[in-house]
């Protein structure tokens, strides 16, 4: 499969405060934070058309309850084998894919995806050289 590149489209944040909004009203008080993440949150960036969210929550297990309107808004649950988090992709029907990202609350502060979001939003032109190469020459987690 062919990873497909597209130009920054100003359709994204958009359509994640969009996805974002529907996930609170359908699992409300499941998650403590949700935020848009990955490429796409990163204005002008080209970007895989993957609209990416992340959101804490208190307990892994409260949400496997909550998988039911989770899949009645046609999110997946996907195996990722990675310790504590769930991953569940929504394909879209003529828009964004959207990937959903759940940690646990008490790792949301340091999330290594929200800190390289905001690290490119503020460093223009390491985030030139990320959208050409790949990571920005500067550590994300320094300050």
């Amino acid at each position: 499969m062919a990873l497909e590149i597209a130009p920054y489209d100003p359709s994204w944040p958009a359509a994640a405060e969009a996805a974002m909004a529907e996930l609170c009203r359908s699992l409300p008080g499941v998650f403590s934070a949700i935020e848009h993440v990955g490429s796409t949150s990163v204005p002008g960036l080209a970007a895989k058309p993957i609209v990416d969210l992340m959101a804490a929550t208190a307990t892994l297990s409260r949400l496997h309850e909550g998988e039911a309107p989770l899949e009645a808004l046609g999110y997946h649950r996907v195996e990722v084998g990675m310790p504590g988090r769930l991953f569940y992709r929504r394909a879209g029907s003529g828009h964004s894919d959207i990937h959903l990202h759940v940690v646990l609350d008490d790792g949301w502060p340091t999330r290594s995806e929200r800190a390289l979001r905001d690290y490119l939003r503020e460093h223009s032109a390491d985030a030139t050289r990320y959208a050409a190469r790949g990571l920005p020459s500067v550590p994300v987690w320094e300050e």
